[in-house]
Parts: C-alpha cells; sequence; structure tokens
C-alpha cells in the first residue's frame, strides 16, 4: 500500500515538475515575441511587429497585452477598424479600465459616439486604477463635447496629483488640461487664475510648457476680446516654439490626441500661428494674419509628415 502511494506521489511530483517546464518554457516564447514585437515596432516595422504579436497570442490566446499592442499599432496606422477588432478582443480577454477607455479611443476615431459612451460608462465603474485613466478619460469627455466632465476629471487627477505631493511637470498637466477645460466652458477667469498657478512649476521660462500656456492665454484673451493681450501671449507662445525647434529639430509639433477636435492640443505649435491669425484678423492686420495663415498651413503640412514617421 505504501508502494503504491509514494508511486502516485511521485507521479504527481513528475507531472507537476513537467507542467513547471511547460509553463516556463511558453512564458519564455511569450516574453520572447513581446520582446521582438517591441523592437520591430520601435525600427518602424509594424507588420513585423504584428506577426511577433500573433505568435504571442498564439501561446497565450487569454492574455491581454499582444491586443493591447495590436491595437494601439493599428490605431497609429490609422486603421481603425482592425484597432476596433483587437481592442474588442482585449475586452474579451482582459477586462479592465485601460481595455475599454482604449476602446472608447477607438470608437471615436470611428465617430460611434455612442458606442465610446458606453465604453465610458463601464470604464468608470471600475475601481480607480492609475492616474493616466484621468487623463484619457478626460480626453474621451472632451471629444463627446462633455467639458463639465471633462474639467471634473481633471479635478479628480489633480487632487489625487497633489495628494502625492508632487510637483513640476506632474503637477502641470492636470493644471493645464483644466485651464483648457475651463476655457472650453467660458470661465475665462477662472481658467487664468489656474493657468498663474502652473507657472509656478515650471522655472524654465522657454520650457514648451510655457510655449502652451501662453497659447492658452492668447485664446482666452482672444475671446474676451482684449486683443493687444492676446497678441502678447501669442508673440510669447511663439517666440518659446520657434527657440525649441531650433535646439530640438525633431520636436513634435502635434499632440498624438488629433482625434480629440477640442482645443486641448494646444502643445500643438502650427495651432499657435493659427490662433496668432485670428488675433490679427480682430486687429485688421490682414497682411500679418495671411503671412500667419500661411505659416500655419506650412508648419501643420510638416507636422503630419512628422507623424508619419514617430
Amino acid at each position: 500500500m505504501k508502494k503504491k502511494i509514494s508511486l502516485i506521489l511521485l507521479v504527481i511530483i513528475g507531472l507537476c515538475f513537467a507542467w513547471a517546464v511547460v509553463k516556463g518554457f511558453r512564458n519564455f516564447q511569450y516574453n520572447g515575441y513581446m520582446s521582438q514585437a517591441l523592437d520591430y515596432y520601435t525600427a518602424f516595422d509594424n507588420e513585423k511587429a504584428l506577426k511577433s504579436l500573433d505568435k504571442a497570442i498564439r501561446v497565450y490566446p487569454f492574455r491581454g497585452e499582444a491586443y493591447n499592442e495590436k491595437a494601439a499599432i493599428y490605431l497609429f496606422d490609422k486603421n481603425y477598424e482592425q484597432a476596433l477588432v483587437e481592442a474588442t478582443n482585449l475586452v474579451d480577454v482582459a477586462p479592465s479600465k485601460k481595455a475599454y477607455i482604449t476602446r472608447a479611443e477607438i470608437n471615436i476615431c470611428l465617430g460611434n459616439k455612442e458606442a465610446a459612451a458606453e465604453d465610458i460608462q463601464i470604464a468608470e465603474a471600475f475601481k480607480k486604477e492609475k492616474l493616466d485613466s484621468y487623463w484619457g478619460l478626460a480626453f474621451l469627455y472632451c471629444a463627446l463635447e462633455e467639458h463639465e466632465k471633462a474639467l471634473t476629471k481633471t479635478q479628480e487627477w489633480l487632487k489625487d496629483v497633489l495628494a502625492q505631493k508632487a510637483g513640476g511637470q506632474i503637477t502641470f498637466s492636470p493644471l493645464y488640461y483644466s485651464a483648457v477645460f475651463n476655457y472650453k466652458l467660458g470661465r475665462y477667469e477662472e481658467a487664468l487664475k489656474i493657468i498663474d498657478q502652473a507657472r509656478k512649476d515650471i522655472p524654465d521660462p522657454d520650457s514648451i510648457f510655457i510655449h502652451a500656456l501662453d497659447h492658452i492665454s492668447a485664446k482666452i484673451y482672444l475671446a474676451k476680446k482684449d486683443f493687444k493681450k492676446a497678441a502678447q501671449f501669442a508673440d510669447s507662445s511663439i517666440n518659446v516654439a520657434e527657440k525649441k525647434i531650433k535646439l530640438v529639430p525633431s520636436l513634435r509639433l502635434v499632440n498624438s490626441f488629433d482625434f480629440c477636435d477640442c482645443d486641448v492640443y494646444l502643445y500643438s505649435i502650427p495651432e499657435t500661428y493659427k490662433t496668432r491669425a485670428d488675433i490679427k484678423t480682430a486687429l485688421n492686420d490682414k497682411k500679418g494674419a495671411t503671412a500667419d495663415m500661411q505659416k500655419y498651413k506650412e508648419l501643420d503640412k510638416k507636422a503630419k509628415e512628422q507623424a508619419k514617421l514617430d
């Protein structure tokens, strides 16, 4: 009897060991394919990256990372239909707040606003995750023109950041977007107060963040019909941007979330020239407005070409 029990135990131990070896090998394969996909993606070879991700999925079809990466690649390539397929696979095998936010972004790109709203509602039901969830949801609410909800998300984001006693760029982002959404809601004085607060966290007067703050300030004063101040901030924003372009020629000209047409992409250098053209039009400076619009078109074209290479 004891020999029989010992034999059974040996068999169980052997099976467990064999399973551990197989599992270890599968993990090795999976991680290898995921690493390979990243290398291809970094080298701008999306086709090979997708093939490596497919191999990873064959090893572990119920893990979400590979589906997430495929969705990101298709989204970047503006193949929104296929991106939606992969995002739906992601939601099916690994539902999470981030997964639903990803699918909502793709639905926005496809113009499926009702489907996006449903995904956002589900995402909101998940427990609080990383700070990025606030950012993603704020952009989505903005894209749905629900600016009050977008502002609420940025305020929650800021509260969370301040609770961690963070500063600098980490604090800047929620402050900046709070100012933008207040601007969109016509709350100009509140937006200007927040901008002043954000400036305190950016000591470098030539920072690209100062460019963004000056740009939104120009937009606000244009809306307030204070064209003199609007022009001053537009000039300052462009001066900072031009210095940065000389120092860093590869500087991104546009924000990658261009699906969200709600003036949240004010880091965009081309848009600053467009804003200044509007200000010069209001000041009856037709020659200056024409020159700035020409510069806007030139940089916008360059930005789109640059985005294809990023």
